[in-house]
Formats: structure tokens, C-alpha cells, sequence
């Protein structure tokens, strides 16, 4: 599954370094249960964490798109010099 695949208004948590400073995204990942996480390498701490949506996700990064198979469990770390999303 792809994350296009998901609801567009699907929850994501992130934190203000990724949707206000223009942080590049260098984690992603889907719990267990389903919550999709979205991470800079910038240390957040609880007060700087925002809620937004897969399609704003997808807006932020596209590379995003490139992932073939996320589902519940997995997470991914993008390559600092490829730029490729890798299963961690």
C-alpha cells in the first residue's frame, strides 16, 4: 500500500520544523495501530508536535509517493544522499 492510497484526510502527526521551517522529512513511519508519524531530524519536543493530513504530507514531500509498500509496522528513513526512502 502506498501512502496516496490512504485517506487524504487521514491524521499525521509531525511537528512544526517539518510544516512551518521547511525541515526535510527524514522518517516516516505507521504504528501498529495505524498512526502515521512524519519526522525531520530536528529534536521536537511535545509543544512544537502538529496534527495534518496525508494529502498535506504529500504536499510537503512527493518523494513520499515512492514508497511501494507502508502498512502498519513500517517505517522508512530517506537517504541523505540518494534522497531514496529505505525500510528501516
Amino acid at each position: 500500500m502506498k501512502l496516496s492510497d490512504y485517506p487524504s484526510n487521514k491524521t499525521v502527526f509531525s511537528t512544526i520544523y517539518v510544516t512551518r521551517k521547511n525541515a526535510p522529512l527524514t522518517y516516516v513511519s505507521i504504528d501498529e495501530d495505524g498512526d502515521i508519524q512524519a519526522l525531520s531530524d530536528d529534536e521536537a519536543e511535545m509543544e512544537e508536535a502538529v496534527i495534518i493530513t496525508v494529502e498535506q504530507l504529500l504536499s510537503i514531500d512527493p518523494s513520499l509517493k515512492t514508497i511501494d509498500d507502508i502498512h502498519n509496522g513500517a517505517s522508512y528513513d530517506k537517504d541523505p544522499e540518494s534522497d531514496i526512502w529505505v525500510k528501516s
